[in-house]
C-alpha cells in the first residue's frame, strides 16, 4: 500500500510540482521580490490573507502590494498604511492595519530574519511564538474576532494552516518554495490541513481520523515522512493543485468527490 502511495504521489508531484504552476497560489507574490525582507514579509502576509476564493485573495492581495510598493519592507519601516481598501473579509480595515504597524515596528527593530523562532517538537513551537509575540504587540481593545481570526491562538485546537503553509515556504528549499529560513530543518514541519488534504490521507490509510486538528495534522506528517523522510511536506504543493485548478479527471482519480 505504501509503495502505491508514493507511486501515485510521485506522479501527481511530476505533472503539478512546476514553476508555472506557482501562478495559482499565493506564494507567486513572494517571487515578485528578490530581497530576503521583502520575501519574508510578502510570505507571511500571502499565507495569512490566504483564505475564501481564490480570486477574492488575489484581489485584496493586488491592491495590497501596490500598496507596499517595490520594497514593502521599506515601506512598513518607514510608512503608517492606513485606508479602507485594508478590509478583507473577516478583517477590518483597523485589523489589518495594526497588523502592518506591528510588522513595521518589528522590521525597525529587529534585522532578518523578523519571524523565524526556535522549534523544538514541531514547528506548532514556532507558530505558538509568534502568535504570543504579534498579539502582545497590540492593545487588548484591538484584539477583535477579526484579529483573532487572522493570527490566531498558541496553543489552540485549530490546525493553524495558513501558519503552516507560511513556514512550508519559508524552510523547504526544494521548488515550489524559496526557503529562506536556516535553523529550522523541514522535517520539523508540519502540514497545513484542510479539508482536501485530509480525504486525501484518509483514502490512502495515512489517518482515520475525520477532524481537522493538530493532533490529525501531526498524524498525517508522520505518515507522510514514511513516504519522504527528511522532507515530508515535498508533496503538499502539488497534491493542493487539482482542486485550485479544477483537474476533474484527477480529482475524480483521487477520490475526492466521493469521500466523506
Amino acid at each position: 500500500m505504501l509503495e502505491t502511495t508514493r507511486q501515485l504521489f510521485d506522479e501527481i508531484h511530476a505533472t503539478y510540482n512546476k514553476r508555472i504552476y506557482v501562478q495559482s497560489d499565493p506564494l507567486r507574490y513572494v517571487y515578485r521580490y528578490e530581497n530576503p525582507e521583502d520575501r519574508e514579509i510578502v510570505a507571511l502576509l500571502s499565507a495569512l490573507f490566504a483564505y475564501g476564493r481564490v480570486a477574492s485573495i488575489f484581489s485584496f492581495l493586488d491592491r495590497l502590494f501596490l500598496r507596499l510598493g517595490p520594497n514593502p519592507a521599506a515601506t512598513l519601516c518607514e510608512t503608517r498604511i492606513t485606508g479602507r481598501d485594508l478590509y478583507y473579509r473577516f478583517q477590518t480595515q483597523k485589523d489589518t492595519e495594526r497588523l502592518l504597524a506591528v510588522l513595521g515596528e518589528w522590521l525597525q527593530r529587529r534585522s532578518f530574519p523578523i519571524l523565524e523562532r526556535p522549534v523544538s517538537l514541531d514547528i506548532y513551537d514556532a507558530i505558538d511564538t509568534l502568535i504570543d509575540e504579534l498579539t502582545a504587540s497590540i492593545p487588548a481593545a484591538g484584539r477583535t474576532q477579526g484579529w483573532t481570526f487572522l493570527v490566531g491562538k498558541p496553543g489552540a485546537r485549530s490546525v493553524a494552516k495558513r501558519w503552516c503553509l507560511f513556514f512550508r515556504w519559508m524552510v523547504r528549499r526544494g521548488l515550489p518554495d524559496p526557503g529562506l529560513y536556516s535553523t529550522i530543518r523541514p522535517d520539523r514541519l508540519i502540514y497545513p490541513l484542510d479539508t482536501h488534504i485530509l480525504k486525501i490521507a484518509r483514502w490512502q490509510s495515512l489517518t482515520s481520523r475525520r477532524s481537522t486538528t493538530r493532533e490529525t495534522a501531526r498524524q498525517i506528517t508522520a505518515a507522510f515522512k514514511n513516504l519522504s523522510k527528511s522532507d515530508p511536506l515535498k508533496y503538499d504543493f502539488a497534491l493542493t493543485r487539482p482542486g485550485i485548478l479544477n483537474d476533474r479527471a484527477l480529482l475524480d482519480r483521487l477520490q475526492l468527490n466521493t469521500l466523506i
